[in-house]
């Protein structure tokens, strides 16, 4: 049995190490030019990372100087003494406290277009004054599909929970970029939902997409459950 119970053990290990090689994770880069995202396997070393920015972002790995610390673009010195730089290409990312959502700075000697980080919408890309006809209109439409068997027969959100969540969205953003919540709450046997309250987690966003920092925490752990 103690033989049984070593092998299910290295079993679980190697599925979650195969996890982690194909899972992603997003690391928020910051330079001169703006802020803007690197996606990343969470196995990643600091190589693999130096390689994704040069492919995603354009700067060529010998133009990179990596830091955690905000003063490498305030003109701080590197090296000894001065600002600490990431080094070791073969390091674990997360052996240098760097996952998922973390924020890093980079300097390079040279000038970048960087696009912008909110893409516009059809109609903004239209020429002015083009006009738009009702077919065009209703092909640019997403239809959603009724299912034929859902997977929750109701859902009923407390109304306060509710009504806090909104009022950030609508007075403080003003549905300017993307929000995201997680929702605690109980599923009956007839699978109807009933939603107590809603967590927001740190989170930055976009018109486009929302970065949940720290995903996988605690609060991943306590909806699953």
């Amino acid at each position: 049995t103690d033989a049984a119970s070593a092998g299910a053990s290295s079993e679980r290990e190697r599925g979650s190490e195969r996890r982690r090689r194909t899972s992603t994770m997003l690391v928020r880069v910051r330079s001169k030019d703006g802020l803007e995202r690197v996606k990343v396997g969470e196995a990643a070393t600091l190589g693999d990372l130096r390689k994704a920015i040069e492919e995603q972002l354009g700067v060529a790995v010998a133009e990179q100087s990596l830091s955690t610390d905000v003063k490498l673009l305030n003109g701080g010195a590197e090296g000894a003494g001065g600002v600490p730089t990431l080094a070791g290409d073969a390091a674990k990312l997360e052996s240098l406290g760097v996952r998922h959502g973390s924020m890093l700075y980079m300097k390079y000697g040279f000038e970048r277009d960087v696009p912008a980080a909110t893409r516009k919408s059809p109609f903004e890309n239209r020429p002015f004054g083009a006009s738009m006809t009702v077919e065009e209109l209703i092909a640019k439409q997403t239809r959603i599909e009724r299912q034929e068997t859902a997977d929750c027969t109701s859902v009923s959100i407390e109304r306060h929970a509710a009504n806090a969540f909104q009022l950030y969205v609508n007075q403080g953003i003003a549905f300017s970029v993307k929000r995201c919540g997680y929702m605690y709450g109980t599923v009956d046997e007839e699978s109807n939902v009933k939603v107590e309250f809603i967590y927001e987690p740190m989170q930055e966003a976009t018109a486009d997409e929302v970065l949940v920092m720290g995903a996988g925490g605690e609060e991943e752990l306590k909806v699953e459950t």
